[in-house]
């Protein structure tokens, strides 16, 4: 025994035999062909539609996992895209308007800027002008929080300018990227608040620091249609 302790140790370990390999693949199961859905209704309309609902879950059964994951998916998509539809137009209801403009005035001359951010002075109100374009992606995601703050905050004249149509505006005020925000108070702009970039929390923290305070206005889009009518 002393002469072969590695003998004597080894005896003692016992042979693991692997186990019998699994098949890496498993075949799939049938594929529903039209012959059997033709089938399927023919049945369902002889047996006047008794046990309709079980023989749709074995028919939705026997269809592929990764099959009816996809439709699964596309199902849900499609009602997202339909609940966000009914959404911005205001539930869809009759006299839906749609999307909001709220009450923000488009301006595409020099001179006209200039007379509103005046007439704000005397009024003693502060001037908020969204410089966008329509290729621009974070100005037209912007855009319906941007007319929301026009309906917050009514004693502030909130105004959009295209630089497509107003170059000569857009150069006056020095705008090099889209979208950028300035502010005029007391007929001058002011250059420390100016906000180049998409981000609707930094606009009403600024309109705040410049002391406008909320007054809500009615949203145009859910008043009713006036008509001039001749007599």
């Amino acid at each position: 025994d002393t002469q072969y302790p590695t003998r004597r140790a080894h005896s003692h370990l016992l042979i693991l035999r692997p186990a019998t390999p699994q098949p890496l693949f498993h075949p799939p199961p049938p594929r529903t062909t039209s012959r059997d859905m033709s089938a399927f209704f023919a049945d369902l309309y002889e047996g006047g539609f008794a046990g309709a609902y079980d023989q749709a879950l074995a028919k939705w059964n026997s269809i592929p996992d990764h099959v009816r994951m996809i439709v699964a998916f596309l199902c849900i998509r499609m009602f997202s895209a339909y609940i966000k539809r009914k959404l911005s137009k205001g539930g869809g209801g009759k006299g839906a308007k749609g999307d909001t403009k709220g009450a923000v005035k488009e301006v595409n001359t020099l001179e006209e800027f200039k007379q509103i951010v005046a007439d704000a002075d005397k009024a003693g109100k502060v001037v908020v002008a969204d410089f966008t374009a329509t290729w621009c992606g974070p100005c037209q995601r912007i855009a319906p929080q941007y007319a929301a703050m026009s309906l917050t905050y009514g004693d502030c004249v909130f105004l959009k300018v295209d630089v497509d149509k107003a170059k000569e505006l857009q150069a006056h005020c020095g705008v090099k990227c889209m979208p950028t925000f300035q502010f005029y108070k007391s007929g001058a702009k002011v250059d420390a608040s100016t906000i180049e970039g998409a981000d609707a929390a930094k606009i009403a923290s600024t309109l705040v620091g410049l002391g406008v305070v909320e007054n809500i206005l009615p949203d145009p889009a859910t008043l009713p249609e006036t008509t001039n009518k001749e007599e």
